[in-house]
């Protein structure tokens, strides 16, 4: 794997951790070492990526001498789908909060409703009592 050698290489060239490589390439470090020990076979082009970047070099200097073929309209397209996929989860992340705030309304609501269910049924024992 000619990737990995490359990746490793450069990584020790920068004198990086695998700590603070996972923590520059906003990746879990557990997923950062099983890329660098080959645990992870064919990782996936957006790891690669972040972790080049994390190394301050190209995606292309990892994949030298390798058959993989990553042209500016790959890179491009890439970039595009993260994009895409950054946009969209920004959206569900508000959608979520709208949605516990909606829940802790909801909550306050019911809280009123059966303190005011407590009041009624105290009031009635007192009415039965007269």
């Amino acid at each position: 794997m000619t990737w990995l050698k490359n990746l490793l290489d450069i990584k020790q060239e920068k004198n990086m951790s695998t700590a603070k490589l996972a923590e520059l390439s906003n990746l879990p470090e557990k997923t950062v070492r099983r890329v660098l020990t080959g645990e992870t076979h064919n990782p996936y082009l957006d790891t690669l990526d972040r972790l080049a970047n994390a190394l301050g070099v190209g995606i292309g200097d990892i994949l030298a001498g390798t058959r993989a073929v990553i042209t500016d309209e790959s890179n491009a397209e890439l970039q595009a789908i993260i994009d895409a996929l950054t946009e969209e989860n920004t959206k569900l992340k508000a959608s979520e909060l709208a949605l516990l705030l909606e829940l802790e309304k909801l909550k306050a609501e019911m809280h009123h409703k059966d303190e005011m269910l407590e009041m009624h049924k105290e009031y009635m024992k007192l009415l039965s009592k007269k």
